[in-house]
C-alpha cells in the first residue's frame, strides 16, 4: 500500500471520527448543555495528544522539553478550537447532522480571507470567485430573511471561521516545532478555554448514568483521535491528494443522520451544498496551480 492510499484512508477514518462525534453530541445534548460537552470533550481530548506525543517518541517528564518561543500562539490556537467547538456543538442541538457539515465546509472560504488579511497573500480572480460562490452556497442553506431562518445556522460558519483561524496560524510557528507539541499545547489550552466558557455560562449536573459516562468518554476520544488522524494523514500526503475527500464528511453525517435520527434535509442542502464544494475544490485547484 502507498503512502498516499494509506494516507487517505486514515484520513476518511479521521472525518468519520468527528461525524461520529457529533452523534454523540446530539445524543448528549438531550442531558447535558453544549458547555458541558465541550468542556468533557477537551479534558478528555488531551489523552489523545499524549498518545500522539508517544507515538512520535517525544513524551517527556522534563519540562525543558516543551518549552517553545511560540507557546502564547499555541495557547491561542488552543482557544479558538474551544469556541469552535462550543458553537458546533451549540448548532448540533437544533440542526441536521447534514446541514452542521456542509456548512462547516466553508473553512476552506475563510483560509483564503484570513490569508490575505494577516499574511497579505495575494488572491486572484479565480479564488475570489470560490470564495464568492461559497459564501453563496452558505447563504442559500441559511436562508437569511426567511421564515425558517434561525441564528443557530450561523453557528457552524462561525465555528468554520474559528477552525480556519487555528489552522492558517499553524505557518507562523517554527518549522524545528513538531505537530505533537502544538497539538499538545493547543488541546491543554481548549480545555481551560472550554472550562472558563462553560463556567460563566451554565451549571454543571450530575453525569447521570454509566452509559452517559461512556458515552463521553467514547465522544472525546472520537473528537482527540479524529485530530490526531487528520494531522497524521497531512504529514503523510499532500493536502492536494487529501483535501477533497474532506467533503466525504458531508456524506457520512448525511448518512448518519438519516439512519439514527430519521434526518432527511435534502431541501435545506441542495444546491447550496453543491456551490460549497465546487467553492472548495476551486480554491485547492488554484493553490496547486500556483505552486508549478
Amino acid at each position: 500500500m502507498t503512502n498516499n492510499i494509506r494516507a487517505i484512508l486514515v484520513c476518511l477514518l479521521a472525518y468519520l471520527c468527528f461525524d461520529l462525534m457529533s452523534v454523540h453530541v446530539r445524543l448528549l445534548s438531550q442531558r447535558y448543555s453544549p458547555q458541558e460537552l465541550s468542556v468533557y470533550r477537551n479534558i478528555l481530548g488531551v489523552l489523545p495528544s499524549i498518545f500522539l506525543l508517544i507515538y512520535n517518541r517525544e513524551l517527556s517528564f522534563n519540562f525543558q522539553d516543551y518549552k517553545i518561543k511560540q507557546w502564547k500562539l499555541a495557547f491561542g490556537r488552543g482557544l479558538l478550537v474551544a469556541v469552535a467547538q462550543l458553537l458546533f456543538y451549540t448548532a448540533l442541538v437544533d440542526l441536521e447532522l447534514a446541514t452542521v457539515s456542509a456548512l462547516g465546509q466553508t473553512n476552506a472560504i475563510f483560509i483564503v480571507l484570513i490569508a490575505v488579511l494577516f499574511y497579505g497573500e495575494k488572491v486572484g480572480a479565480w479564488r475570489w470567485g470560490a470564495v464568492i460562490i461559497g459564501f453563496g452556497g452558505a447563504i442559500w442553506i441559511m436562508q437569511p430573511g426567511s421564515n425558517v431562518f434561525t441564528w443557530t445556522a450561523a453557528l457552524p460558519v462561525g465555528a468554520a471561521f474559528c477552525y480556519a483561524a487555528s489552522m492558517v496560524t499553524l505557518r507562523s510557528f517554527d518549522k524545528s516545532i513538531s505537530s505533537g507539541i502544538i497539538y499538545f499545547y493547543s488541546s491543554i489550552a481548549a480545555a481551560f478555554g472550554a472550562i472558563i466558557l462553560a463556567s460563566g455560562t451554565t451549571d454543571f449536573s450530575t453525569i447521570q448514568s454509566k452509559s452517559d459516562l461512556f458515552l463521553i468518554f467514547s465522544m472525546s476520544l472520537c473528537g482527540g483521535f479524529g485530530v490526531v488522524f487528520l494531522m497524521y494523514a497531512f504529514r503523510q500526503a499532500p493536502a492536494s491528494v487529501l483535501a477533497p475527500f474532506s467533503y466525504f464528511g458531508i456524506l457520512t453525517a448525511f448518512g448518519l443522520g438519516w439512519v439514527i435520527f430519521d434526518e432527511l434535509p435534502l431541501d435545506k442542502l441542495f444546491p447550496g451544498v453543491i456551490l460549497i464544494i465546487f467553492s472548495g475544490l476551486t480554491i485547492l485547484w488554484r493553490e496547486e496551480r500556483n505552486k508549478v
